[in-house]
């Protein structure tokens, strides 16, 4: 192994540019699949507060076709109630109301928006939003309406400064509100845990004139394990199916789009009227994978193949003094691993640094202003863990073997006579 290294300095001495470009085509490469595979994972990795991310479904929304149109559209409390209710293997379900930016101020402060989320007692349980100060709201508070909120840090400072907000009174397009609690800030990574400010949920007084199923709810649910989640969907289709038979005498029928949705669904698709597509997207994900380990791999190998058209005399040696074919290519494995391991460690400590400070060009800017308010970007916690590296240690090896494997073997075999005498391709 010494004599490897040894060689390496060699090498990076006599041939700086091509050794250089190397390690820098691998840093590249790692740099790129780093990058697109934890802004992939940020998404849906099981985190605080979103702990429950691999259990989580949505009840996205409803598609109603009529025999003169369709319409697409967020739930009513009492669709929630019919396709939703006492579904078995859901341990929590909460209804929130759509977020909103609202004006929100406080005595003797200038008025600001901020994004304001209707939720109910049960939401808390879902969610390990972290309370500094104060405690949620309540099912009674949820029940009659109270005007009452929970603050996240950044925007109690705004609105308070050093005073202690819980207590404080908050005014959402005017109407006062009483803080009850202030909870740690909720990166915008999170898309059902964060918010500026929450509410309680407020549920729909009239019906919509076009469906009864239509409203602006939203149902969050908890599946007990990750395997009940077929189970659940499977239910969710049964309930379609007899409510479509009753919906028929009215020529109209709810569409069903595999609902509801897991993260994953939701992701890749945001769209009520269609149905979730997440192996195609996954596919997609893995053919980018693919081209940006391939490119450099290709590129790295014709490198390879011209340094080791250099040291054809020196295989001719090795050879004529009894080194086998195999010895020949675990050299060059070892050598050009060395290598590839260097680019590798660069390219995952670039990678970090850029997820840890520009990952948000990678996201919808809608809550721009509270990527402003959120010290230092996303936590290490949820861009870095030992997968990711392992993820990198593997793009590593394939990188290494397919950029050197073939140069090695086609070394290897040369005459050893006519490679000292540098007769050769």
């Amino acid at each position: 192994m010494r004599r490897y290294f040894s060689q390496i300095l060699y090498e990076m001495h006599h041939q700086p540019l091509v050794m250089w470009i190397s390690v820098a085509g691998t840093a590249l490469a790692i740099f790129m699949v780093m990058v697109l595979f934890t802004v992939d994972r940020v998404s849906f990795v099981p985190v605080a507060p979103e702990e429950n991310r691999d259990r989580l479904l949505i009840g996205f929304g409803v598609d109603v076709t009529f025999e003169n149109g369709s319409m697409s559209s967020y739930l009513s409390n009492a669709g929630v109630k019919k396709l939703y209710e006492e579904l078995k293997g859901v341990k929590y379900m909460s209804l929130t109301n759509n977020s909103e930016t609202k004006d929100v101020g406080s005595d003797g402060l200038s008025v600001t928006e901020m994004s304001v989320l209707g939720v109910d007692d049960v939401y808390w349980k879902m969610f390990g939003l972290r309370f500094l100060s104060g405690h949620p709201f309540t099912a009674s508070d949820v029940e009659s309406g109270s005007r009452v909120a929970v603050v996240s840090r950044s925007r109690a400072r705004e609105l308070f400064g050093d005073k202690e907000a819980t207590g404080q009174t908050m005014y959402i397009n005017q109407i006062p509100h009483r803080v009850t609690g202030v909870v740690e800030d909720v990166s915008p990574f999170f898309i059902f845990a964060h918010s500026d400010v929450w509410v309680p949920y407020v549920k729909e007084s009239d019906l919509n004139p076009y469906s009864e199923f239509a409203g602006n709810t939203t149902p969050l649910m908890e599946a007990k394990s990750v395997d009940a989640i077929p189970a659940i969907k499977k239910q969710m289709k049964d309930r379609y199916d007899q409510f479509n038979r009753i919906l028929k005498d009215q020529n109209a029928e709810l569409i069903y789009h595999q609902y509801p949705f897991t993260l994953a669904d939701y992701v890749g698709n945001r769209a009520m009227n269609n149905d979730p597509e997440p192996d195609s997207v996954k596919m997609g994900t893995w053919c980018i994978y693919a081209v940006l380990l391939l490119l450099p791999a290709m590129n790295i190998s014709s490198m390879t193949r011209s340094r080791l058209r250099r040291r054809v005399s020196e295989i001719g040696v090795r050879r004529a003094l009894g080194a086998t074919r195999r010895d020949i290519i675990a050299q060059f494995l070892t050598e050009n691993l060395v290598m590839t391991v260097a680019g590798t460690l660069v390219g995952v400590a670039l990678s970090l640094v850029f997820c840890k400070f520009y990952i948000t060009a990678f996201f919808p800017m809608e809550n721009a202003g509270t990527w402003e308010l959120i010290d230092g970007g996303p936590s290490f916690s949820l861009i870095f863990n030992w997968g990711t590296v392992g993820i990198a240690a593997l793009f590593c090896l394939i990188l290494n073997i397919l950029s050197t494997i073939v140069p090695a073997w086609k070394a290897s075999r040369e005459n050893p006579a006519e490679s000292i005498s540098g007769k050769h391709d």
